[in-house]
């Protein structure tokens, strides 16, 4: 499969089943001239180039950095259907030249299967309410270090991403962009689509 920079070879999961619209998939091959190992989600037309997007932005990133190393990726499939696909991508290099902590991060994409669109990461909340949402997401850490001075003042980057769960939200949120230390990384948390009434968009079904 060649896309661009992209090019991979796969090998389905034996025993995958189902009538569910993604499988995790062994990743090989290379992407903007790094190699690939991991797994990521394998899903037929639009819908696999969708979710491979945000492998293939990270890749970008680390190459034009560093041609060193491999892309390493974990993939976790969040929600699957049958409305949306929601995809978490934990992914890392082995450059030694991004050895620094901040290179290693999670990336995720939501596609409605109605529209065969990518959701962006403003369009999962309606609009005027991110003070609340903020407000939501630090209770939701129940103090976890690091979190009890997160403002969240703006989406669209990578600084907050969104994955929908069968039961919630999943918020990720990377600390060290809102100031926090090196070593605050990255933090994840789940808040149940309960305690988000009237904060999420009529696209997510809010």
């Amino acid at each position: 499969m060649t896309m661009g920079a992209w090019t991979m070879t796969v090998a389905l999961l034996l025993g995958s089943g189902g009538t569910a619209p993604v499988t995790v998939a062994p990743l090989t091959g290379t992407a903007h001239g790094l190699r690939l190992s991991g797994t990521y989600a394998k899903a037929e037309g639009a819908l696999g180039k969708a979710l491979l997007r945000p492998i293939q932005a990270r890749a970008k990133e680390y190459a034009e950095h560093s041609r060193k190393g491999k892309v390493l990726v974990d993939t976790r499939v969040r929600l699957n259907g049958p409305k949306f696909v929601s995809v978490r991508y934990d992914i890392a290099t082995t450059s030694p030249e991004l050895s620094h902590p901040t290179w290693m991060r999670a990336r995720t994409v939501t596609v409605d299967l109605r529209s065969g669109k990518a959701l962006g990461q403003a369009e999962f909340l309606r609009p005027g309410v991110l003070k609340t949402f903020s407000k939501r997401v630090v209770t939701a850490f129940h103090g976890r270090e690091c979190t009890a001075g997160l403002r969240i003042k703006k989406l669209g980057g990578t600084d907050v991403q969104f994955a929908l769960r069968p039961k919630g939200v999943e918020v990720v949120v990377d600390l060290v962009a809102f100031g926090g230390a090196t070593a605050c990384g990255e933090a994840s948390v789940t808040i149940p689509y309960a305690k988000l009434k009237g904060l999420l968009s009529e696209a997510v079904g809010g």
